[in-house]
């Protein structure tokens, strides 16, 4: 209604600003009309004038020109309706315009005179241009006026002008803001009605029901379609009759539905929610969740009750479902526990037996033990029996090759039958069961990674009892752990029976190991005994064979006598090495520690195989570290032998080049003046010799070995020397690291970790000893050399 006023007041408005204006325009123009026919006229006489001027009006045999402009003159001074002359009223213009009359008088008796001859030419041409010079005058004068009442009609106009455009402004606002509010309402009424039709879509497609109803519940005013596929009655129906709704209720639910729905009417809540079932017409039962609101208007009373009713059935079955198998795993758990409460077999399968038949309300249970491969056998462990029903092993009275106890191993699965009689597997041992009056049966296999290892047999007798899948699902679980307690029971015998037999081994293999040790200590003084009796006669050779050798002057002799030595020695040293060889294998050999000068050690080595070294005409080498310790704590025999067995093979298997010896100390501080406590020692031996292949590395270093028969042949020994070696670092607690090149030569690096230090002075007694190759003129003076090396070693 607001708008309309204003469209009315607008339309009102641009009427009477419309004939406003309409006669504004039209006196303008009337105006403008008028003072344009004054100029227009004046300039009429002014050409009047330039043609008498001209003399051609005087010529003329008629005065109509002169009747026309004596016309106008009189209109322009007093105004003349029938010419359209305004009355002039300015003043300047009169003045003019009276002037132009007198003038006009005198110039019509001019050019009367002059056609009657009274005047000549030259007058009337005078007189001509005067009224033509104030004609000029008169009208320059009426433009002039002309012009300032048409400047005055346009200021009038762009007054009008302005006003115009204020009202056409504040129309334009008005219509502005009325469009807005048009546009607000259309908006609003097309989001209404794309609303409605929203929710009539909503309505129509969603599956819950919206509903709405009077304030007291009785009268339905809306109900979405989906009632009719939850109800199965028609809308209208209910529209009809909303009692219809209340009647459809379940009659056990009628009651709490009244309840809630009374308490949210008497106070007035702001919603309420409930669950009910209710019947349909073809009388399934549904249950629905009921959701319900006030309505308010705009005074915040209540008029309306809103609501949704879903159809919740799926859900709640599946609720249902749930609490069952809650329920089901529950017993499991109670039946897996009893399971596992002990090891024992037979306890497990009774205590299985007793649940089984009071959860699931049976007359008796029966669990067997399976055994099967090449002899069949169903041991009857673990029972549950009423009391008032005789004990009856029904599948131990079938045969092995009954198709009904085939069925019952080869399946994993329950073998269920409610009707004995109507069961095609037992037509054969019906009887059997008649016999006994059992109604019903239920048999299961347990197992264990496939494998059957027993029976569960449930028995009805007193009635027909129906198997409900919950019960065939909560055995199968039963069957499922029952077999993993089984094959777990068994494994426990069967690992008893292993203990008891290794007990058994034990004790056998402590009265071998008591008898092998006995053997073994027997062994060790045999050849205590054994070393003792073999050196006692080489002794006797040796000794007796060098008193031979101061008397036995024959050339021939002597070289006999000494083969008989050199024999002798080197059956001794092989003697020695089998017997340190055992001694070390057989544990015999300890660690012997006390006090080491290795640099007298090194000293005393090298003295021993320089003059071998020079015979072979190879350089020996020895390079002793400032860092090494004066005095160390070590078994001083066992590292003489190592060095020596080391360097006596490295000259022994050098033919050219040198034999190189390298000894220093590691540390766990590198700083000598904090005087730790011990260290490593770490000994090199590099020689240019024949080397060893990658393939004969593997074994140097087994027992009896050398690197070939040639070797062997060519070089002398049995292969005893690296093993021994080998076999005392070890015992040391050191290693042994070989690195070697075929005809390129070998190094071998001993480390001897953790040696005590008793003593380490501040600046070392030795740097190295020189390398030393004796010419040919030197092997003369050996005696010489030796003193000087040794000169050299001291004073260093």
């Amino acid at each position: 209604m607001e708008i309309v006023k204003q469209l009315k007041q607008i339309v009102i408005i641009l009427l009477v600003f419309a004939v406003v204006n309409l006669c504004l325009l039209s006196f303008q123009s009337y105006q403008m009309t008028k003072y344009g026919r004054v100029v227009n006229f004046s300039g009429i006489v002014r050409g009047a004038s330039q043609k008498l001027v001209k003399n051609e009006l005087s010529n003329y045999p008629k005065d109509q020109e002169i009747e026309k402009i004596n016309a106008i003159i009189q209109g322009l001074i007093k105004g003349d309706k029938t010419l359209d002359l305004p009355l002039v009223k300015n003043k300047i213009f009169q003045v003019k315009i009276s002037i132009v009359q007198e003038k006009w008088t005198d110039l019509k008796a001019e050019i009367i005179a002059f056609r009657e001859g009274k005047s000549t030419k030259q007058q009337l041409l005078q007189i001509s241009e005067d009224f033509w010079i104030v004609t000029n005058d008169a009208t320059f004068a009426a433009e002039n006026t002309a012009s300032s009442h048409i400047q005055s009609l346009r200021k009038l106009y762009l007054v009008l002008f302005l006003i115009n455009l204020t009202v056409l402004t504040f129309v334009w606002k008005i219509n502005k803001k009325i469009s807005l509010n048009i546009k607000d309402r259309i908006r609003a009424e097309i989001s209404l009605k794309s609303s409605e039709e929203k929710f009539q879509q909503l309505a129509n497609n969603i599956n819950e029901v919206f509903w709405m109803t009077d304030i007291n519940f009785r009268e339905i005013i809306y109900v979405s379609p989906a009632y009719e596929k939850i109800w199965g009655k028609t809308c209208e129906s209910l529209y009809l009759d909303i009692n219809q709704w209340k009647n459809s209720i379940y009659p056990q639910d009628v009651s709490f539905f009244d309840r809630v729905l009374e308490n949210f009417l008497i106070n007035q809540e702001e919603t309420f929610d409930l669950e009910y079932r209710i019947l349909s017409s073809d009388n399934q039962i549904y249950w629905i969740h009921h959701r319900g609101f006030l309505i308010k208007n705009i005074e915040n009373q209540a008029y309306r009750i809103a609501g949704i009713a879903e159809d919740i059935t799926q859900k709640k079955n599946i609720e249902i479902c749930l609490r069952e198998e809650l329920k089901q795993t529950i017993l499991l758990q109670t039946i897996t526990k009893k399971i596992r409460a002990s090891l024992e077999i037979e306890t497990i399968l009774n205590n299985t037996a007793h649940i089984l038949a009071i959860k699931m309300k049976i007359d008796s249970c029966l669990i067997y033990t399976y055994i099967g491969d090449d002899q069949f056998q169903l041991n009857l462990i673990g029972t549950n029996i009423n009391k008032n029903i005789r004990h009856y092993d029904f599948l131990n009275q079938l045969d092995k090759d009954d198709s009904y106890l085939k069925r019952i191993i080869d399946e994993d699965k329950a073998v269920v039958i409610n009707k004995i009689e109507e069961e095609p597997l037992l037509i054969s041992n019906q009887h059997l069961l008649q016999a006994e009056n059992i109604k019903s049966l239920l048999t299961i296999r347990t197992s264990y990674k496939q494998n059957i290892n027993g029976v569960i047999e449930l028995h009805q007798y007193d009635k027909i009892h129906n198997w409900q899948p919950k019960d065939i699902k909560l055995i199968e679980a039963v069957a499922s752990q029952l077999g993993i307690a089984i094959a777990q029971a068994n494994l426990l015998a069967e690992n008893k029976k292993q203990l008891e037999k290794l007990n058994q081994q034990n004790i056998q293999l402590q009265e071998k190991s008591k008898q092998a040790e006995a053997a073994n200590k027997a062994k060790t003084n045999f050849l205590a005994n054994m070393s003792h009796e073999i050196r006692t006669p080489l002794n006797a050779i040796l000794g007796f064979s060098d008193l031979l050798s101061q008397k036995i002057i024959d050339p021939e002799n002597v070289n006999h006598l000494q083969s008989i030595i050199f024999s002798s020695n080197n059956l001794l040293a092989l003697i020695n090495d089998i017997f340190e060889l055992i001694r070390l294998e057989s544990g015999i050999v300890k660690v012997e520690s006390e006090t080491v000068n290795l640099t007298e050690i090194i000293r005393q080595i090298y003295y021993k195989f320089s003059e071998k070294a020079n015979q072979k005409n190879i350089k020996l080498i020895v390079n002793l570290n400032k860092n090494i310790p004066d005095i160390l704590e070590f078994d001083k025999l066992k590292l003489y032998q190592i060095i020596n067995n080391l360097l006596s093979n490295a000259i022994k298997f050098t033919k050219l080049g040198s034999v190189k010896v390298d000894v220093w100390g590691n540390y766990f501080q590198s700083d000598l003046k904090t005087r730790q406590e011990n260290c490593s020692i770490v000994i090199r031996i590099k020689d240019t010799g024949i080397g060893i292949s990658q393939e004969k590395q593997k074994i140097i270093f087994d027992r009896f070995t050398q690197v070939s028969q040639e070797t062997n042949r060519e070089y002398e020994g049995i292969g005893l020397g690296l093993t021994l070696t080998q076999k005392m670092i070890q015992l040391l607690e050191g290693n042994l690291k070989l690195e070697s090149e075929l005809e390129k030569g070998t190094t071998i690096t001993v480390t001897l970790p953790h040696l005590n230090i008793i003593q380490l002075s501040n600046q070392k007694a030795l740097n190295l000893i020189t390398e030393t190759q004796l010419t040919t003129q030197e092997q003369k003076n050996i005696g010489q050399q030796k003193k000087l090396v040794l000169s050299n070693y001291q004073n260093s």
